[in-house]
């Protein structure tokens, strides 16, 4: 099992005085500890020097990927000299680099941004039009809210002088209240849940039990999903997506974008997006089993893992043909759960792990979502049973077990496993969803 710690890419750029950042940003021989510096340099009220650095390598930093994550960090900073540039890269060949510009001016934040939004609303690009579109709601204050495109210029022409910019302290202010005070299911609320449904592991089945609302895009059809960075997407196992589906989902998370995946979604979604960073572990055979899972030493502190072991929580995993994982590049990677039960029959304990790539994230679980919970205990009989199996390892709290104790479907697990959801692991997907709301 791995020893790890919180994944970056050496993380040494950070802390150090403004020039280290801008010298690594600018000259380094790696192009992710460049794409780190940039990152760094992304921050409001940064030096002139910072944001001139960030206008040259998203013009002409070395490679698509750089030049992606100096755009958007280049927003970030919120300097009224980025604007001209985010505008001309609006009108770049290259849809990766029109659609980070695009999120460069969401998070800029001014109203020098809605004319070069407004004119790209013409773009023949899925993933630019529902970036522009996105920003143009965050501007209106209308997120979450269907809106006719054709009527966005007549509304700005109207309402526009009246529109407010909230400062970036303003806008994390409203996410942290968001974020800290929203329950495990609101905190999906007016997201764009993205799900790619697999063949093995069908998460939506989990969704719909908790009142999520979704969308589904079936695989090799990402290209026209109109997928933004303020969008989640969970990918299910098996994860076969196309090459044309890879490139969009990197641009996306890149960009800032979450990608959750499950099981064989390792092997076939997270590698070839960001590859050497972890893979499926060897195994002497099949993976089938159903094992305990616990945190691991670095991460017993970790926000990701907010709630999933509250009151002696065990998650439960269950493990069909599991693809395990293992850590290749420990600097960028972090396990959250390992299980030395699996360890010691399979080869490799790790469950789930994550790592940054650009300014979003990938987390990977070995499990499947849908077979969590009930689905997967045996031997279970009786109302007792059933109730200690939930409040023992699926996250479902004293609260609600004293309202619902007397329901005649605790008797049966095939009929409590239609009224409850596991929550347990699928709890570490909602902090970082929780993560994503306050940080932006």
């Amino acid at each position: 099992m791995a020893k790890n710690r919180a994944p970056g890419y050496g993380g040494s750029c950070v802390a150090t005085p403004l020039g280290s950042p801008i010298r690594l940003a600018e000259d380094h021989t790696s192009s992710l500890v460049q794409e780190q510096a940039a990152i760094a340099l992304g921050q409001p009220g940064i030096h002139a020097a910072a944001v001139s650095s960030l206008v040259d390598l998203a013009k002409t930093g070395r490679g698509i990927a750089l030049r992606n994550v100096a755009t958007v960090a280049l927003g970030k900073t919120r300097a009224p000299e980025a604007v001209a540039t985010l505008a001309e890269l609006l009108k770049h060949d290259d849809w990766m680099m029109r659609g980070a510009a695009a999120e460069g001016m969401l998070q800029m934040s001014a109203r020098e941004c809605v004319a070069p939004l407004l004119d790209a609303l013409e773009d023949e690009n899925a993933q630019v039009l529902a970036t522009v579109e996105q920003a143009l709601k965050m501007f209106s204050n209308r997120e979450g809210i269907a809106v006719d495109r054709a009527t966005w210029r007549d509304w700005w022409a109207k309402n526009g002088e009246r529109a407010r910019f909230a400062t970036r302290d303003e806008i994390k202010a409203r996410q942290e209240l968001d974020g800290y005070s929203a329950s495990d299911a609101s905190i999906y609320k007016g997201l764009d849940v993205v799900v790619v449904p697999g063949l093995g592991d069908h998460i939506e089945k989990v969704l719909e039990q908790l009142g999520i609302h979704y969308r589904t895009v079936q695989a090799g059809q990402l290209e026209e999903s109109a997928l933004q960075p303020g969008a989640i997407l969970m990918i299910g196992c098996t994860g076969q997506i196309s090459p044309e589906d890879v490139e969009v989902v990197q641009w996306y998370v890149r960009a800032g974008g979450a990608l959750f995946t499950s099981c064989w979604a390792l092997s076939y979604t997270v590698v070839p997006t960001s590859p050497a960073v972890i893979r499926k572990a060897p195994s002497p055979g099949e993976v089938v089993d159903h094992v305990f899972a616990r945190p691991t030493t670095t991460a017993l502190e970790s926000p990701y893992l907010r709630g999933v072991f509250e009151g002696g929580v065990q998650p439960f995993y269950s493990l069909l043909g599991a693809h395990l994982i293992q850590v290749v590049d420990p600097e960028r990677a972090e396990v959250l759960l390992d299980s030395p039960y699996a360890a010691a029959r399979h080869g490799s304990g790790d469950l789930a792990a994550y790592f940054r790539m650009g300014h979003g994230v990938i987390l990977d679980t070995a499990n499947h979502f849908e077979e969590q919970g009930f689905s997967s205990a045996e031997g279970l009989k009786g109302d007792e049973e059933c109730q200690a199996f939930a409040v023992n390892h699926m996250g479902y709290s004293l609260k609600d077990l004293r309202r619902t104790r007397d329901e005649k479907w605790w008797k049966s697990p095939s009929k409590a496993a239609a009224e409850i959801a596991d929550l347990s692991v699928f709890r570490i997907l909602t902090n970082f969803v929780r993560e994503k709301r306050i940080n932006g």
